[in-house]
Order: C-alpha cells, then sequence, then structure tokens
C-alpha cells in the first residue's frame, strides 16, 4: 500500500453490503414478480386454449343440429338437481364442494344481460342434443346423440362429452328423443371425453326470434332450479349462447386448498360466497353466440 493510502473502514464495508444486498433483494423480488406474471399468463393462455376449442367442437356440434318437427325430442337443457349428481359421476367428497341449487343466478347478475354473470349451479347446465356425425370410413353422415356435462372428480373439475354410437341413436333416440327412461338420459362420464380441464361453470341460454327478429330467451326463464327445457315443445330455438367458466393454474391449486379444508379465503370464511369469491377471482369466462344452421324436418 502506497503512503497516505487507507483501506475501507468497516463502516464503509457494512454500508457498501447492506446496499448491495438491497439490490439483490429488489432484483429478486422483480424476477419473482415478473415470474408470477408469466405464470399467470401462461395459465390463463392454456385455459383460453382449452375454452376455444371447447367453443369450437359445441359451435360444430350446434351447427350440425338435427332439428325435428315431428315432437320429437331433439335437444334438452337443464339444470341439473343436487339429488342426481351422483348419477352424474360427481365426487362430492370433501369438507366444502361447489354450491348447488341455493346459489344459482341462471338470468345473470345484470336482470339477464349476459351470460357472463349467471351461476349454473353445481353441475352447470347438462346439454344433450342430436347432431350429425361425419364416418371418415364410409364418408357418410348420421345422426349421433350428444352429451355435455360439467362433473367435479378426482383430479378437478373438467367439461366432458359423450357420444352414443350411431346405432344405438337410431335405437334409443330417434323415435322417442331425449327422456327420463331411455338408455339416452343419462350418460357415463369417462375420462377420455374430457374437452376441457378446470371449468367450473358451463352455461347454456336458447333464444327464439320474434316477429320483428328480435331475441326472445326459451331457455332458461326462471332463476329457480333445477330447470328444464326440451325442443322443439318448449319452442323453436335459433341461437343458442354458451358459457364456460375457465380457472387458471393458480386459482385451481387455491380452489384444490379450499376445498380440501386446508385454506379459507378470508378468516371464518367458507360459505357459497366463499366459494365463489375464490373463483370468480381466479377464473375467466368465455362466451360464444351460436347461430342454429339447419332446419327442422
Amino acid at each position: 500500500m502506497k503512503d497516505g493510502a487507507r483501506g475501507f473502514t468497516l463502516v464503509e464495508l457494512i454500508v457498501a453490503l447492506g446496499i448491495t444486498l438491497l439490490l439483490a433483494t429488489m432484483s429478486l423480488l422483480a424476477v419473482r414478480g415478473l415470474l408470477a406474471l408469466w405464470q399467470r399468463a401462461h395459465g390463463g393462455g392454456i385455459g383460453a386454449i382449452e375454452a376455444k376449442l371447447a367453443l369450437d367442437q359445441l359451435e360444430r356440434d350446434i351447427h350440425s343440429a338435427i332439428l325435428r318437427k315431428d315432437g320429437t325430442v331433439w335437444c334438452d337443457v337443464r339444470v341439473v338437481a343436487d339429488a342426481e349428481l351422483a348419477t352424474h359421476g360427481w365426487d362430492l367428497t370433501g369438507p366444502r364442494v361447489k354450491p348447488g341449487e341455493a346459489s344459482v343466478r341462471l338470468l345473470g347478475d345484470g336482470g339477464g344481460s349476459s351470460i357472463a354473470g349467471a351461476r349454473f349451479g353445481r353441475a352447470g347446465a347438462w346439454l344433450r342434443l342430436v347432431t350429425s356425425d361425419y364416418d371418415g370410413e364410409t364418408g357418410a353422415s348420421r345422426p349421433v346423440a350428444i352429451s355435455y356435462q360439467l362433473a367435479r372428480r378426482a383430479a378437478g373439475y373438467a367439461l366432458f362429452r359423450e357420444k352414443m354410437s350411431a346405432k344405438a341413436t337410431f335405437e334409443n333416440v330417434m323415435g322417442v328423443g331425449f327422456d327420463a327412461t331411455s338408455p339416452a338420459a343419462l350418460v357415463a362420464v369417462e375420462n377420455d371425453d374430457v374437452l376441457a380441464s378446470n371449468v367450473v361453470d358451463f352455461g347454456v341460454w336458447v333464444f327464439t326470434r320474434d316477429a320483428t327478429g328480435r331475441r326472445v330467451r326459451l331457455f332458461p326463464t326462471t332463476n329457480v332450479a333445477p330447470v328444464a327445457a326440451e325442443f322443439p315443445s318448449g319452442g323453436d330455438p335459433v341461437v343458442m349462447e354458451i358459457m364456460i367458466r375457465v380457472l387458471t393454474d393458480e386459482g385451481a391449486t387455491r380452489l384444490q386448498a379450499f376445498e380440501s379444508g386446508h385454506v379459507d379465503v378470508a378468516p371464518g370464511s367458507g360459505g357459497d360466497e366463499a366459494w365463489w369469491a375464490l373463483v370468480e377471482a381466479h377464473s375467466r369466462v368465455y362466451v360464444r353466440t351460436i347461430e342454429l344452421k339447419a332446419r327442422a324436418w
């Protein structure tokens, strides 16, 4: 060391170390924030892709629906009663599950202005219809019965699409339509029929048009559940609005912890509104308006 030169004092070293630690902490917090933002965006992106694929499939089925004028029920849409859930493949174990009939808001939260604000009960809407299915081997188009329903399984919530064979459709649906006594009334939910995962609500509004061309809702017309409508006896549907509520990845993790009883949304919370508050804060709603292209025969 040259004459007159001096090293750092202990105070200077402590100050420098403190500044370094402060900068490192700020950098770490910034990185964590960016990582959380990326995770939320990534989780939302995956949900958006799944929702789009599900809505695309629904649109294809509804566009190809086989409408009937002979009184045969070609479409059935309902909000399933809580007592029926066991037959719909539902897992109702755990201290908390999705709220049921008491929390439905079928007409939305703005007096029926938007389906995005609706709640369709524990199982959401259950949609069944007869549509046309293309057989790639024979090149023929054949009627098949399709069922869309929401279910809660061990792996979480999911939207399922079940398709009957053309043979079973002809034997059980084409002549009698959908009814409570036909084999088509209940469709088994299988894991390989998952259309979209982390779906916690699935809703359907059905509309016709009056003489002026204005849309008139055929289903639902009440906030009371359970409720059902069959077509053509319930009217002449021309438009369906479909709503899918999808959890983000973070939302799925939080909801699983909440339903298992490990955490509360707020101290002492745990009722129906607590479930919905968590879900609505960590999910996105996707809506599509679908015109029925076919004509009744």
